[in-house]
């Protein structure tokens, strides 16, 4: 009698966590021997309060698995996991190609410490101010500052540009305008 052997069947799925789960998500599938990409940041919270890593993709990370396999058995009931992403009641799979291209185009932010505003903010780049006397007006950012979170901008305004030192959670950009 012949044994029969399924070819192992690893592909790339999302799987979407609850709030400020992610990394006790990677762990557990780490635990498990699977192969995970879970990029995050590294912020200078300033003040001498050390770093803080975020998600980069907040809510989610990247699992290559087999579903079937018993390694894989009950990802979606692990806890902190909401779901793996699915269409169609089915789990998407996301190619290779996008993994490693991710991975390659976010290797260099993922090793360096940066200041919020150098991940947010390009200059010359629009901004909405969100807080402050000039809440609701757009200005164009300029650059971070040696302070914590403190950046500068240009505002427009009496037909001349102010600049202005705001802090950097008081900025973000700009709805999209339908053309």
């Amino acid at each position: 009698m012949y044994e029969t052997t399924t070819p192992t069947m690893l592909y790339w799925h999302a799987i979407y966590t609850q709030p400020r789960r992610e990394v006790l998500v990677n762990r557990q599938l780490e635990n498990r021997d699977l192969e995970v990409y879970f990029p995050v940041l590294q912020f200078d919270r300033g003040h001498g309060r050390g770093i803080r890593l975020e998600p980069f993709f907040p809510h989610y990370l990247f699992v290559k698995a087999d579903l079937m396999a018993a390694s894989a058995y009950g990802l979606r009931w692990l806890p902190g996991v909401r779901t793996i992403v699915e269409t169609d009641n089915q789990p998407v799979i996301i190619p290779d190609s996008v993994i490693a291209t991710l991975q390659q185009r976010l290797e260099s932010a993922t090793k360096r410490v940066m200041r919020k505003h150098e991940w947010l903010f390009q200059p010359g780049q629009k901004v909405l101010i969100t807080n402050g006397p000039f809440k609701g007006f757009e200005a164009v950012f300029q650059s971070g500052l040696n302070g914590d979170q403190r950046v500068q901008i240009l505002l427009n305004c009496l037909s001349s540009a102010l600049r202005l030192q705001v802090d950097a959670q008081h900025l973000m950009l700009p709805p999209s305008k339908a053309s």
